[in-house]
């Protein structure tokens, strides 16, 4: 797009996302998040959850984890979309104390309560 002297925005950076996420291309989805914000452009919920959507189904849950956080301190606040990513990754592990373990952090007031994830 910049060779044609077209500077992206958040739209089209979500929409890219978004197909990465579908094709199953963490890397790729890492990579353009990175230059998003590089180009000052700040990234939504709906951008993350893209991001978050892949790392887990990818089961990269750990940096699915650290992108929330990540989200979190940039001050963009998950929303039920983005916890069923977890959930559903957490369900897939069989793994009831991480998804606890996420409640209980949202608890400390640092993202949206879990009660409106649809578990």
């Amino acid at each position: 797009m910049w060779e044609r002297g077209i500077e992206p925005d958040v739209t089209s950076f979500s929409i890219v996302l978004h197909v990465y996420s579908r094709a199953h291309k963490p890397e790729l989805s890492l990579e353009k998040l990175k230059l998003m914000r590089e180009r000052g452009i700040c990234p939504t919920v709906e951008t993350y959850t893209s991001v978050v959507k892949c790392l887990c189904s990818c089961g990269r849950l750990e940096d699915a984890e650290e992108l929330l956080g990540k989200m979190v301190r940039s001050g963009v606040s998950p929303c039920a979309a983005t916890y069923n990513c977890f959930f559903k990754e957490y369900r897939g592990r069989k793994d009831s104390e991480g998804a606890l373990k996420l409640v209980q952090e949202d608890e400390g007031g640092g993202f949206v309560h879990a009660q409106y994830a649809h578990l």
